[in-house]
């Protein structure tokens, strides 16, 4: 076993808005608050030396390359600032090239600064670092976020990246750019007659098949966030790839 980021028995049933009175909060969480547990799925990558390393990302927003066999830390990098909702969590990408690290960073009650990062497998430096747009939210009734939950989804040179925001983005590879966004905060009418809505991207990220893409939008934080109900499926030719799939 190893130890990463200090004691961490965090609950936001212990933050000011839930508990006022501090009673519920161990003296750990009051000194230094945030969540540094590890909720995203180790990722197994192999370095230029074609040495096989692990690749962990935990909600304080650290991201470690680890050696498989006595955990020993190789490089490590802070991709984000961490906080209540803060840091990596649900998952990372690999090229095997680079390590793409989206972060949330969101401290409860205020707003979130959440991006898409690009780190070096090597060691770990930050390559493109690519903040997610805060103009996004205008107009959104219900909680919108400006952070990055789900894991990337990685198809050629582009890195696709859904937000709490509600905004799927289509990120080039090498630079970190905004080729290509869709907005699925919207109604739909669904292919099976029923009427849905799209929302916040979440726990789950884009999987692709042939010229298809498919992700799910709607999820809901709290309660309180963009909730919704749909699967979305983008088709697209690779010429047109730089411009835009049609809409779904």
């Amino acid at each position: 076993p190893k130890q990463f980021g200090g004691k961490d028995i965090y609950h936001m049933g212990c933050e000011t808005w839930a508990d006022p009175a501090q009673e519920n909060c161990p003296p750990e969480n009051t000194s230094k608050k945030g969540d540094r547990d590890f909720a995203a799925p180790i990722m197994l990558v192999s370095r230029f030396s074609s040495r096989d390393t692990l690749i962990a990302g935990n909600k304080d927003g650290m991201v470690y390359a680890l050696e498989p066999g006595d955990g020993r830390i190789l490089w490590e990098t802070r991709a984000g600032k961490g906080g209540e909702l803060g840091g990596i969590l649900f998952g990372m990408g690999s090229d095997d090239r680079y390590i793409y690290a989206p972060v949330v960073d969101w401290d409860i009650g205020g707003q979130a600064d959440g991006a898409l990062s690009s780190l070096d497998i090597n060691d770990g430096h930050i390559v493109w670092h690519s903040p997610v747009p805060k103009d996004a939210c205008r107009g959104k009734e219900r909680l919108c976020l400006s952070g990055v939950a789900s894991p990337p989804a990685i198809i050629g040179n582009i890195v696709f990246s859904g937000g709490l925001d509600g905004v799927l983005r289509a990120h080039d590879r090498r630079s970190g750019e905004i080729v290509w966004e869709y907005d699925a905060v919207r109604s739909y009418h669904g292919n099976n007659g029923l009427e849905g809505t799209g929302g916040a991207f979440g726990m789950g990220g884009a999987v692709a098949a042939g010229n298809m893409l498919y992700i799910t939008s709607g999820w809901d934080v709290f309660n309180i966030s963009m909730g919704g109900n749909v699967l979305l499926a983008f088709e697209w030719s690779k010429p047109r790839m730089k411009t835009r799939p049609p809409n779904p």
